[in-house]
C-alpha cells in the first residue's frame, strides 16, 4: 500500500487510538497507532503517512510539541489536531502554527473520513502531478519561455492586423483564464486538463510556463 493511504494516529488514550483507527480501516487505509508523542515521532521518522492524527492533550509530550517536531521531520504530512471542546482555541493556535485543521471531541466516522479523504486525494492529485510532469519531461526539449515568446500565435483571420498589446493581449489572457480554470476543475492535473482543452501535455506544460501559471493561482 502506497504512503497515500496510511494514516498514523497519536493519542494516550488506547479507546480512542483503537476506534479511530477501525474506523480508517473501514475506508481502506492502512493505519498505525502510538500512544504517545516520542512514539509518534520515531514512526513518522521511520515510515510515510498521507495524514498524522494527533491529540492534542496527552501527557509528556503533547499535540503541539509533536506538531512541531512533525513539521521538522516532514513538513509535506498535514497534521489534523484533536481536541475537547474546552480547548477549541488552543487548536484554533495550532493551525496558526502548521496543523492542517482540527476535530472536535466527540466527532462522527463520517466527518473523520470526509476530512481524511479530502487530504489524501489532494496528495494523490499532487503525486499525479509531479509524475506527469517527470514523463513530459522525459519525451524531450521543452519550449523555453523565449522560444514560446518568438513562435507564432495563431489568432482569428481579421481584416486589419491587430495592434500587439490590444486585442492580441486579450486573446493571451482569455487563453490564460481558461487554462487556469480548467487546471482548478482538475486538481492541476496536466493529463486530464489537457484532455478537456483538446491539446497535447507537452503543449499544456509549454502553456503553463509561457503564462507563468502557478498552482496557488
Amino acid at each position: 500500500m502506497n504512503s497515500e493511504q496510511r494514516i498514523l494516529i497519536v493519542d494516550d488514550e488506547e479507546i480512542v487510538r483503537e476506534s479511530l483507527a477501525s474506523w480508517l480501516a473501514e475506508d481502506g487505509y492502512e493505519v498505525d497507532t502510538a500512544p504517545d508523542g516520542a512514539t509518534g515521532l520515531a514512526r513518522l521518522q521511520a515510515r510515510m503517512y498521507a495524514v498524522l492524527l494527533v491529540d492534542l492533550k496527552m501527557p509528556g509530550m503533547d499535540g503541539l510539541q509533536v506538531l512541531a517536531k512533525a513539521r521538522e521531520l516532514r513538513r509535506e504530512v498535514p497534521v489534523i489536531i484533536m481536541t475537547a471542546y474546552a480547548t477549541v482555541d488552543t487548536a484554533v493556535q495550532a493551525m496558526k502554527q502548521g496543523a492542517h485543521d482540527y476535530l472536535v471531541k466527540p466527532f462522527e466516522p463520517e466527518e473523520l473520513s470526509l476530512m481524511v479523504g479530502k487530504l489524501t486525494s489532494v496528495q494523490l492529485l499532487r503525486r499525479e502531478n509531479v509524475q506527469e510532469r517527470a514523463a513530459v519531461l522525459a519525451q524531450g526539449p521543452i519550449m523555453t519561455p523565449l522560444e514560446i515568446d518568438l513562435a507564432p500565435t495563431t489568432l482569428p483571420a481579421a481584416a486589419e492586423p491587430v495592434a500587439r498589446g490590444t486585442a492580441a493581449d486579450s486573446l493571451r489572457e482569455m487563453e490564460r483564464k481558461h487554462i487556469v480554470g480548467n487546471l482548478r476543475q482538475h486538481g492541476w492535473n496536466i493529463s486530464r486538463s489537457a484532455r478537456a482543452l483538446g491539446i497535447d501535455r507537452v503543449t499544456l506544460y509549454n502553456k503553463i510556463k509561457k503564462y507563468q501559471i502557478r498552482e496557488d493561482e
